[in-house]
């Protein structure tokens, strides 16, 4: 397996904001992001998350992964739950924790944006780095 270098605090909140300046209408893709980094999580197993699949007492969360068929139990921690509460007041006829009111094919299309972001912060932190 090839190992990768794990994202620290200051580098989430950096890809978050790239992502909240090239998307002013809503806090979707930062969303999904923030909280595909605490739970780790696929892109297809974070847009299918239902709001029935929370436990929000126990703070938990139960689903089988789409790719592996595996069931997994996932604590969720102070910043995820935190997004989750935002999104279920936001969002309270929901049944989806990330629903999309416009696009069909989503999944495709958020992990591009996302992953474009990332590259493009990947860049600019690279620059910075040699300019120093």
């Amino acid at each position: 397996m090839k190992l990768v270098d794990a994202v620290n605090v200051s580098e989430i909140e950096s890809v978050s904001r790239i992502l909240l300046k090239d998307n002013k209408q809503n806090r979707l893709y930062a969303d999904i992001w923030k909280v595909g980094i605490n739970f780790a999580l696929r892109i297809g197993d974070l847009l299918n998350i239902k709001f029935d699949d929370l436990d929000l007492i126990n703070h938990e969360i139960s689903l089988v992964e789409q790719k592996t068929t595996k069931p997994r139990l996932i604590k969720i921690n102070v910043a995820a739950l935190a997004i989750i509460q935002e999104r279920r007041a936001l969002y309270p006829n929901d049944i989806y924790l990330f629903s999309i009111r416009k696009v069909k094919t989503f999944a495709f299309q958020a992990n591009r944006f996302i992953s474009y972001r990332c590259r493009k912060w990947k860049s600019l932190m690279s620059r910075m780095i040699c300019e120093c």
